[in-house]
């Protein structure tokens, strides 16, 4: 056995060595692909809580604020690619002034269509009094006009009243569209 052994001595140890790299480097590929795994760059984007959340829109020619937001927290998702915010209010101003005046409970953004949804039980006003909207989704875009969507309630003051699924309403409330109208009185 002792002749057995010394004559295959390097190869035993060869075998051996060659046998510890490759469970070293298997067993390191398997951890690799396991941190790998767990810390996907794509998905290290951590996600941020606030409270005092504030967002505007802002026109990129002018400088002037088209709409601004306030909220009493506000948590980013979707990889920061959208906000979950509650209790806005906020304002749509045109020429420095504010047109619409808005409340809801919660809203949700969205980083790709720049849009803001209000949801809930939401309060679209005019500084006058005259103009009274509620609805259960109301969309902010770029722009000044806002969007009713999902069941709204138009009150005019001295005017009448208007019910529908959607409508779009431009800045001095002068133009109204109104998709699958309910309701119209005047």
């Amino acid at each position: 056995m002792l002749n057995f052994l010394k004559k295959y001595k390097t190869a035993f140890l060869l075998a051996s060595v060659v046998a510890f790299f490759t469970f070293s480097f298997v067993k390191g590929s398997i951890l690799v692909k396991k941190s790998e795994k767990e810390l996907n760059p794509k998905e290290q984007k951590s996600e941020a809580k606030a409270e005092g959340y504030s967002l505007r829109e802002v026109d990129a020619k002018t400088g002037t604020i088209r709409w601004q937001l306030t909220a009493k927290e506000g948590s980013t998702e979707n990889n920061l690619q959208g906000a979950s915010i509650k209790d806005i209010k906020a304002e749509v101003y045109k020429n420095n002034k504010i047109v619409f005046q808005l409340s809801a409970p919660s809203a949700k953004g969205n980083y790709g269509s720049k849009e803001i949804y209000l949801l809930g039980k939401v309060i679209a006003k005019n500084p006058l009094g005259t103009f009274l909207l509620t609805t259960n989704q109301l969309a902010l875009g770029m722009g000044t006009s806002i969007e009713a969507q999902k069941g709204f309630s138009l009150m005019l003051k001295n005017s009448g009243s208007v019910i529908g699924e959607n409508a779009i309403v431009n800045d001095d409330q002068s133009k109204i569209i109104v998709e699958n109208l309910k309701e119209a009185i005047f």
